[in-house]
């Protein structure tokens, strides 16, 4: 009788811990009434299986058992030992309003670049809308991420700069790599770079050297691709060490969200798929998407003349565009891109400031003498403007500023 009372007792003591865990869905041979053992940090528990909540993940509450108890036999094909259950950070989330490499339908959506280490298989993107949870899709690679270690100042334009290099340190154990010119030129090796205005440099490199411990040397640039030259202001023209770095290859995803969300402030919550969103391995973020994507590129190429027989100043430039077939060196022309063709022409004064503002459907623009001299009093040899593209659907798109010698 002691020894039955004694069994008893020990078997109370052992069963004074619970647990609460959880595991992926893979784990479906686990049912309640099986002892296992769980191995945390370096200690090993056997505990009995009470309760089973199948869900995103499986959520078990079991009790701890005396560890002398022998394992249950296990049904045919099941496994009755498990690994701990893994433990995921909050991931680190990027969101990057920048337009798309390719031509297509959803050129209005932000990406999504993410890291987690480590990185727990796939991450879920949720929208959470504060009465309604819905799912925006998965994310299923970790993101070449890091922050700059160098300060990123402007560079020249449409061709190669030979001059600038950026040192970027990545997050854990994240490469980089060069590549030829032909590759870069067709597109390889893009990344962005955070402006401390809240936007994107998208630039391309075509050389990457380990200079430290998971930092790397970036040099052969092309720079302010995309027409992402609005990254550069008067203000911070350079973006500083410490700012966001994100490689754009395949692991970043765009966002699913619709047309009608643009300009509206979206909740996201981003976190391993196998647990609830509610969890705290998941990050939440807001964003406004502004549909960078859609908006017309800046026209290049901004010239003037004064007509001899008017005295009008006469402006033209270059159209650019982000349509399929723009980047064709057969074209004679970029597509238009737009429903209708119409630009914006702002005339500045010394200071910036609008003094007259212009529309015009060709990618030409006449201002008068008669409205020169009104602005200025007389008219003038060298003029500041600026033209930007106009979209039905987006509005005005990158505006460029030039200083033209009349």
């Amino acid at each position: 009788m002691s020894t039955l009372a004694n069994a008893w007792l020990r078997d109370v003591w052992a069963a004074r811990e619970t647990l609460s865990f959880a595991l992926g869905p893979d784990r479906i041979g686990l049912e309640p009434g099986d002892i296992v053992d769980i191995e945390s940090r370096g200690r090993t528990r056997r505990v009995l299986i009470e309760k089973i909540e199948t869900g995103l993940a499986r959520r078990i509450e079991a009790h701890t058992v005396d560890p002398d108890l022998g394992l249950a036999a296990p049904a045919s094909g099941r496994t009755t030992t498990t690994a701990a259950p893994a433990v995921w950070g909050a991931p680190l989330v990027r969101v990057l309003d920048i337009p798309h490499a390719d031509a297509d339908g959803d050129a209005f959506k932000p990406y999504l670049a993410a890291f987690a280490e480590p990185w727990p298989g796939s991450l879920a993107i949720w929208r959470d809308r504060g009465d309604t949870v819905a799912s925006l899709g998965t994310v299923e690679r970790r993101a070449t991420m890091g922050v700059t270690a160098s300060a990123f100042a402007p560079g020249p334009v449409a061709r190669w700069d030979t001059v600038t290099t950026l040192d970027v340190t990545l997050y854990g154990s994240g490469t980089l790599a060069g590549l030829t010119d032909a590759l870069v030129l067709g597109g390889g090796n893009r990344a962005a770079v955070r402006f401390p205005n809240g936007r994107w440099e998208l630039f391309q490199f075509a050389r990457a050297e380990l200079v430290a411990a998971a930092t790397w040397r970036l040099s052969r640039l092309l720079r302010a691709q995309a027409g992402s030259e609005d990254a550069w202001d008067a203000e911070a023209a350079s973006a500083p060490a410490g700012a966001d770095f994100v490689l754009l290859d395949s692991a970043v995803t765009p966002v699913g969200i619709g047309r009608d969300d643009l300009g509206l402030p979206v909740t996201l919550r981003v976190g391993p798929a196998q647990e609830d969103y509610t969890r705290p391995s998941f990050t939440t973020l807001s964003l406004t998407p502004s549909g960078r994507g859609l908006l017309p590129p800046s026209p290049t190429a901004i010239r003037g003349r004064r007509d001899p027989a008017s005295g009008a100043a006469l402006f033209s430039w270059i159209r650019r565009s982000r349509s399929a077939g723009a980047d064709s060196w057969a074209a004679v022309d970029a597509p238009l891109g737009e429903e209708a063709e119409a630009y914006r022409v702002d005339i500045l004064d010394a200071a910036g400031v609008v003094v007259r503002s212009m529309t015009t459907s060709a990618p030409s623009a006449t201002y008068p003498a008669a409205d020169e001299i009104a602005d200025f009093g007389a008219v003038r040899d060298v003029q500041s403007i600026r033209v930007a593209q106009l979209s039905v659907t987006a509005g005005a798109g990158i505006a460029r500023t030039a200083i033209v010698r009349l």
